[in-house]
């Protein structure tokens, strides 16, 4: 940040306090706030504040609290780019007298927008190669030249080929020329002033081929004037993309534990609710409808009936691999035998036993050659054939 940019950036902060008051925010209050920047355009400043109004004096007039702040650090406040409290913590503002009131002044003003910098006609100009719309001038071959009056004027030629823009001092072999003052050009750049309008008006002048100029306005995105603020580097982003694959193991617990090792037997456990006496597969610990635990196992199955079948068409792809498993796929909620209304196991039905997936009809399960105690020792379930 420039001593120049800094000094009217404190001073344009407090020059505009008084216009940016929140009725609401001040309401109740009476007190004077002192202010002390320290650094180039720094100075001396007290915020009276009285009766829902609030006056900016020079200097300081018997403040109840008192804020002393260097220039950037105080900048980067009132721009939210830094936190009060933060800075306080950390040093960068000390304050002295009444703190609760200093508090409350949070919400006296409107965010603070900093000054436009002087918008040149030479700027519109020097950006409008990196301002290209590749579209808008895509097939056009052609010399613009503008002859732009006034003391911020001059004459520059943009040429258009091959889909590239090239911007030239002076006038250069112009296919049309457009000739207008400076403060209507920067006018009709920022959208103020409408091209057409100021063309038969007579502030816009054009000699040349008009069409080629028609197409003009198709040819640069819009121009951002440049702030009179600090302007900050952007964040570096950094990113890195891959598909994380961490070996990694879980603890299921007893219960669950107990049922996974009796899988290593091909023997399917429920556990019992002690006072309802439902069965859970699997096994939990805690009954979901009585709440309390259920500590006794029972062996169910392993035959059984397929209860509701669901058969899926369209299969999700897995959101960190994007592969889709193959289709169609049945997965059935199971009434295992010792079993009875909605106590089932659910599990996948054979792929080629689909056809015949109805209510009622017997089936098995299919194990796994090596069996390790993991829900995948069960491949699948089969309908049993008579």
């Amino acid at each position: 940040m420039t001593e120049k940019t800094t000094a009217g950036l404190v001073a344009d902060i407090f020059a505009t306090m008084e216009s940016r008051v929140i009725p609401e925010g001040v309401d109740g209050i009476t007190a004077n706030y002192g202010y002390i920047i320290t650094g180039p355009g720094g100075g001396q400043w007290t915020v009276c504040v009285a009766d829902g109004r609030v006056t900016v004096v020079e200097d300081l007039v018997t403040p109840d609290v008192t804020t002393t702040c260097a220039n950037d650090d105080w900048i980067a406040i009132t721009l939210g780019k830094l936190d009060g409290m933060t800075a306080f913590s950390s040093g960068k503002l000390k304050v002295t007298g009444d703190m609760g009131l200093l508090v409350a002044a949070a919400g006296f003003f409107e965010k603070y927008q900093p000054p436009l910098a002087e918008i040149t006609v030479a700027d519109i100009f020097a950006t409008m190669e990196s301002r290209v719309n590749p579209d808008g001038v895509q097939g056009i071959t052609a010399n613009c030249g503008y002859r732009i009056t006034g003391d911020n004027g001059g004459e520059w030629t943009v040429c258009v080929a091959d889909g590239k823009v090239t911007v030239l001092a002076g006038i250069k072999d112009p296919d049309v020329t457009t000739t207008c003052a400076d403060t209507d050009w920067i006018a009709i750049t920022l959208g103020k002033l409408d091209g057409m309008t100021a063309f038969s008006s007579g502030k816009l002048k054009v000699t040349g081929n008009l069409d080629i100029l028609s197409t003009a306005a198709r040819f640069f995105k819009k121009y951002s004037p440049p702030s009179a603020g600090p302007e900050e580097a952007p964040e570096e982003l950094i990113v890195l993309k891959q598909v994380l694959s961490i070996p990694q193991t879980f603890a299921t617990g007893p219960v669950m534990g107990h049922f996974l090792n009796a899988l290593k037997e091909k023997r399917i456990l429920a556990n019992q609710c002690p006072e309802c006496q439902r069965l859970q597969i699997p096994p939990r610990e805690v009954c979901a409808e009585c709440v309390v635990r259920c500590k006794e196992f029972v062996q169910i199955g392993p035959e059984g009936i397929i209860s509701t079948p669901d058969v899926a068409y369209y299969a999700s792809p897995d959101p960190l691999t994007g592969e889709t498993r193959e289709t169609p796929y049945c997965s059935c909620h199971f009434l295992l035998d010792g079993c009875k209304d909605h106590e089932t196991m659910w599990h996948e039905l054979k792929a080629s036993d689909i056809p015949r997936a109805e209510r009622g009809v017997r089936v098995r399960p299919v194990w796994n050659d090596t069996l390790t105690g993991s829900v995948t020792d069960i491949k699948y379930f089969e309908i049993i054939d008579d």
